[in-house]
C-alpha cells in the first residue's frame, strides 16, 4: 500500500513538473515583458497622469490637482509627484504608478502612495544602476588603456 501511494505521488510530481503554464498566463507574461521593453511615450505619460489624478480625486475629493511631475524608472514604472490644493493650502503627494496585467481583461494603470520604504528601495536600485554603469565605463577605459602600446 505504501509503495502504491509512493508511486502515485511520484507520478503526480512528474506530471506537475511537465505541465506547461496555461495559455492565458503565458500571453499575460508576454504582454508584460513587451510593455517593459517599450520606450515611454506621450500616450503612456497621459495614462499615468490620469491614474495619479484618479487616485487623488478618489481619496481626497476636496483637494484639486494643480500639477503633476513624472519620473520613469526601469520597466516603465513611474514616480508621480502631484501638487494638490485645498483653498489656500498646498501640498505635494508622491505616488508610484504601475501597469498591472490581469489574467482576464485588459492591462490597466494603478497608482498608490509611495511609502518611505518603497522610495528608498527605488533610490537604492537607481544608485546600484548608476554604480554599475560607472564600473562598466571604467572597465572599458582600462581595457582601452591596456590595448595601447
Amino acid at each position: 500500500m505504501k509503495r502504491l501511494i509512493f508511486l502515485c505521488l511520484a507520478g503526480l510530481a512528474v506530471s506537475c513538473s511537465q505541465t506547461p503554464p496555461p495559455p492565458r498566463a503565458t500571453a499575460v507574461a508576454e504582454a508584460e515583458q513587451e510593455f517593459e521593453q517599450e520606450t515611454d511615450t506621450l500616450e503612456m505619460r497621459a495614462e499615468v497622469r490620469r491614474a495619479a489624478t484618479a487616485l487623488i480625486q478618489e481619496r481626497t475629493p476636496e483637494w484639486a490637482v494643480k500639477g503633476t511631475h513624472l519620473t520613469v524608472y526601469s520597466n516603465n514604472e513611474f514616480w508621480a509627484v502631484v501638487d494638490i490644493q485645498r483653498g489656500q493650502e498646498r501640498r505635494t503627494v508622491e505616488l508610484e504608478v504601475l501597469r498591472l496585467f490581469p489574467e482576464e481583461g485588459e492591462p490597466y494603470w494603478k497608482a498608490r502612495l509611495l511609502t518611505l520604504k518603497r522610495r528608498q528601495m527605488r533610490h537604492d536600485a537607481a544608485d546600484a544602476e548608476t554604480l554599475r554603469r560607472l564600473n562598466d565605463s571604467l572597465d572599458e577605459d582600462q581595457a582601452a588603456e591596456d590595448d595601447q602600446p
